[in-house]
């Protein structure tokens, strides 16, 4: 080609603006600035690329190890039946939905600081890694973990690392460590429980020979046979309440003590009051209906309600003693980790694609530049003399700027 610069508006007063002459001038205009700088593109586009396809063998393979773990059921869960009731007492503040499911608070402990600094120490992920501290290894360990909920509530968790045997072995240590923290919330609850459990139940058996002992003596006392079969249908009643009132004391008394604002918490102490109104509407209809015999019927109603309560809660001590002595395994696993076969990245195809494109790009985009300055040059010399100046002056002032900040390192060290 010429040395003549070509100039990309040289026709632009020559034609009606929008004109299909024009657009096509201008069309061809680009085309000859492509085609006059065509070896330095496609140079580029080689050079790069190559070299990029090059660079890219030298890249380590990662490999991603995937286990999952179906939906948790409500009984044995840590969670019990509050869907997320012992959370708190596992990870904190951690926030979590309103509404979070099983399955979400699962995923959220997996991501937990107390899970992940388990399974750094079990497999020497420090030094794996070679890092002076746990927080740096905590954060390296959470940079290749990703946990999410799919669909129907399998929780999935996958772990990468560049030996595919390690990836799947630090991605079965996660489920295992979980399942651990699970278990230990589990026993801990139940030995809340069986605590309280054992306190009320003495409470309640005192309660009940006091009461046995004041209706024996009122009968013997007023000879009193019994109540009529109404009356005695009513008192089954309040003591069948009565006996469930215990029970949502039992577990708002564990439920408070693992998460006082939880959903659940929240739910109980509604239960609770309705059971206390409906108990009141009760004793206000046996006074109604025993006018004649008041003392006898209350005291009947006494050693109904605690003998209901206390068969109750000796049902729920043993569940308690159980759940504390139960040590198996609270998960279950659908997809054990296993050893990946193939690398998920890097993608080397994908790299080089878009290197090339992006040299493409590039490359013209800078040949359009040029073309521009030099257009700029010839048309508008002093101006660009102008520019020329004010650039040198910037340049100077940067330089001047970076020795004086050289020198006050010097001097400060």
């Amino acid at each position: 080609m010429d040395n003549q610069a070509f100039d990309l508006n040289s026709n632009s007063d020559n034609y009606t603006d929008g004109s299909p002459t024009r657009e096509k001038s201008n069309f061809l205009s680009y085309l000859l600035v492509i085609a006059r700088n065509q070896k330095f593109i496609i140079g580029s586009f080689f050079v790069v690329t190559f070299t990029v396809a090059i660079l890219s063998l030298f890249l380590p393979n990662w490999y991603t190890a995937k286990t999952t773990i179906l939906p948790p059921e409500k009984e044995g869960f840590l969670v019990g039946v509050s869907g997320s009731g012992g959370l708190s007492s596992i990870m904190g503040d951690l926030a979590l939905p309103l509404m979070a499911t099983p399955s979400d608070v699962l995923a959220s402990i997996l991501n937990s600081r107390r899970v992940a600094q388990a399974v750094i120490d079990t497999e020497d992920l420090q030094g794996y890694y070679g890092l002076k501290t746990k927080e740096k290894a905590l954060k390296e360990v959470w940079s290749h973990l990703k946990v999410w909920v799919g669909e129907e509530g399998i929780v999935n968790l996958t772990y990468e690392d560049k030996n595919r045997d390690r990836a799947a072995s630090i991605a079965n240590s996660f489920i295992e460590k979980l399942d651990e923290v699970n278990r230990q919330t589990q026993i801990s609850k139940a030995k809340n429980k069986r605590v309280f459990l054992e306190e009320r139940l003495v409470q309640t058996e005192e309660l009940l020979r006091e009461a046995e002992v004041n209706l024996k003596k009122f009968k013997e006392s007023k000879k009193v046979a019994s109540l009529d079969e109404q009356t005695k249908s009513t008192i089954e009643s309040a003591a069948d309440l009565k006996a469930n009132l215990d029970s949502i004391e039992v577990e708002l008394y564990v439920a408070t003590k693992t998460s006082p604002a939880s959903p659940f918490t929240l739910e109980l102490r509604l239960r609770r009051e309705e059971l206390t109104r409906k108990l009141k509407q009760t004793d206000s209809t046996l006074v109604q209906m025993a006018s004649m015999s008041l003392d006898f019927t209350l005291l009947y109603r006494d050693v109904a309600m605690h003998n209901r309560v206390f068969d109750l809660l000796t049902q729920e001590l043993e569940r308690a003693k159980i759940e504390e002595a139960k040590d198996t395994p609270s998960l279950q696993i659908l997809d054990q980790g296993v050893p990946p076969e193939k690398k998920s990245r890097p993608k080397r195809t994908y790299v080089v694609v878009f290197a090339g494109f992006l040299t493409l790009l590039s490359s013209i985009f800078w040949v359009f530049l040029k073309e521009y300055i030099s257009n700029f040059k010839r048309q508008n010399p002093q101006e660009f003399n102008k520019l020329q100046t004010v650039y040198r002056g910037v340049s100077g002032d940067i330089t001047q700027f970076r020795r004086s900040l050289l020198k006050f390192k010097k001097t400060k060290v």
